[in-house]
């Protein structure tokens, strides 16, 4: 399944949103999104909030998924998806981020995500 191609970005809170519209190739059954699409854009959205909160400015700081928890809570139809993620803890080489995906109402998230990210850090 390929990743979300246009997805854009702002800021909520002072924490970043990924949005991206529905697209037919990224379909799953008619009508509603694919659970890997789904998973992509909340995986992406946890890799941003990290980056803001270390406050990584351009500087490569690889990063790899440790575990990826995914809960798929309702379905994801044919509209466009907003997904964002929470920092909950941070440390020298493990980080802990929450991210949820939402379509209308960010109160009733489609899906959430806890992901432990590898930090990477030389020197």
């Amino acid at each position: 399944m390929p990743a979300p191609q246009r997805i854009s970005t702002g800021l909520g809170r002072g924490v970043p949103i990924l949005a991206f519209d529905f697209r037919e190739h990224v379909q799953g059954h008619p009508g509603y999104l694919h659970g890997g699409t789904m998973s992509t854009l909340m995986e992406m959205a946890a890799y941003a909030a990290l980056i803001a909160q270390l406050g990584i400015d351009g500087t490569p700081l690889p990063m790899k998924p440790a575990n990826i928890t995914i809960d798929y809570l309702r379905s994801e139809f044919a509209l466009r998806t907003f997904a964002s993620g929470e920092v909950v803890r941070a440390g020298r080489r493990l980080a802990l981020v929450r991210a949820s995906a939402w379509q209308q109402n960010p109160s009733k998230p489609v899906a959430t995500a806890l992901l432990n990210i590898i930090l990477s850090h030389h020197g």
